[in-house]
This record gives structure tokens, sequence and C-alpha cells, in this order.
């Protein structure tokens, strides 16, 4: 018998901008200006199916959009030993609201947080949910049709080469 995977609610709590949340996301060159453009914000509490949990000194909400009665979004704790994210799924491409309507380069790399560094630098950008997912087919032939030129950037890791390698060859990328 197959199971449904069951969907989790994720609410949040947000709180003010602090200090520690300018310098977390300032070592990676991003200001809050861009941290706003992408919907990102300082939490304090998030639930989970109606669990409450008290978040980290240094924690956000990715908001993303509704999709089936529900709203994506991913829950970041950078400096967690215990729960780093969390995330309730759906068909998200970080980073797709900000995109041009067309372009010269379109980078496809592992993070919102990468996708952000990268705008900051000058560069069109997204990310799947993470590295161990790509951007759905239709969406990424879309964005091929879009964009002149298309290339990966994920991380340098294990994980992040084998995710290059294997999406190089499938999409000749």
């Amino acid at each position: 018998i197959a199971h449904e995977k069951e969907i989790k609610v994720i609410k949040i709590k947000k709180r003010d901008w602090n200090t520690s949340d300018k310098e977390y996301w300032g070592t990676y060159g991003i200001g809050l200006h861009t941290v706003n453009l992408f919907d990102v914000v300082p939490i304090s509490y998030f639930s989970i199916n109606d669990y409450l949990t008290k978040a980290d000194e240094v924690a956000y909400s990715y908001n993303y959009y509704w999709e089936s009665d529900v709203f994506r979004r991913k829950i970041y704790q950078p400096m967690s030993k215990v729960l780093k994210w969390v995330s309730n799924g759906g068909r998200v491409v970080q980073g797709e609201g900000v995109l041009p309507h067309a372009g010269n380069l379109l980078i496809i790399t592992s993070s919102l947080k990468d996708v952000m560094t990268l705008y900051e630098l000058g560069y069109t950008a997204i990310a799947p949910t993470s590295e161990t997912v790509f951007v759905p087919e239709e969406y990424f032939l879309k964005q091929n049709k879009r964009f002149k030129r298309i290339v990966l950037f994920m991380d340098s890791d294990e994980t992040g080469m084998k995710r290059n390698i294997e999406l190089s060859k499938k999409w000749n990328l």
C-alpha cells in the first residue's frame, strides 16, 4: 500500500532584523535589500503541523508561494546543530520571482544563499530546493528558451561535484 507523504504546514512568527542578521548575511556579501527582495525574513518561532519551536537566534524563513492550499517555505537556521533547515516541498525554484524575462546567462546553483550572493555580484541565478533534486524538467526547458546560456554552479563538495557531472551530462550544460 502506497502512503501519501504528509504535507507539512509551516507557520512562522517574524521578528525585526538585528545586528546578528546583518553580520550573518554580510559575510556572504548579501545586503538586507537583497534578502528582502528574495522574501527572506527573520523569525523568532516556527511551527510544523502546529508543533511550536523556538527558533535559533539566527533563523529565517524563505517564503515562496501558495500551492495546493499550503504556503511553501523553508526554515533556515544556519548555526543549528539540531535542525539546520526544514521545508514543506512543492515545486519551488528558489530565486524564480526575481528572474528577468530573458537574458544572456542563467546560473543554476545549490542554494538561495548562493542565488542572492550571485545577485549582489550582478548575475542571474536560481536554485532547486536542495542539491539532491533538480528544477522540474518543464521549468528547465522553459528557461532554456529564455536564456542564451545556462551553467551549473554547485558546491565544490562531493555531493555538489557529483551533481555537476550528472546534470552536465543529462542537460548538456
